[in-house]
């Protein structure tokens, strides 16, 4: 009887092992399944940005910019900064002006930045100093 149940321990302690390296092999396949969906769904927010942009319309990187959040502000510097290099790529098939607009719109928004720097600045508010030049 002792044997019988030392025997029934050993294999629930191999299936308890066999059962934790397919979870740890199913949990990296879910994390690298969410990147991939964080990133198409970053790319498809970059096209609709671009899209408007070619249309003239800024208005969805202004309401970031202008929210007054912080994570909103260096959201919107990343995203132009992305939308520029997407326009320059583009501009070899005749996008000039969808590339003038997004570089007009991202020199606003650092002049933004740069005053609510400066604002920091003179405030000694180290912490909003260093949150205005992160992007």
């Amino acid at each position: 009887m002792s044997k019988r149940l030392e025997d029934t321990l050993n294999r629930f302690q191999k299936l308890d092992v066999n059962i934790g390296s397919m979870a740890v092999q199913i949990g990296g396949q879910l994390e690298q399944l969410d990147k991939q969906r964080k990133r198409a769904t970053d790319a498809k927010s970059l096209i609709e940005c671009y899209s408007e942009f070619a249309r003239g319309d800024s208005s969805r990187l202004e309401k970031m910019r202008k929210s007054g959040r912080i994570d909103d502000s260096i959201r919107c510097a990343i995203i132009s900064r992305q939308l520029i290099t997407i326009a320059e790529k583009m501009d070899l098939a005749g996008e000039d002006r969808t590339r003038r607009l997004i570089e007009k719109f991202s020199e606003s928004l650092e002049k933004d930045l740069l005053n609510q720097f400066d604002i920091a600045y003179r405030q000694m508010d180290i912490t909003a100093m260093k949150v205005s030049i992160i992007p």
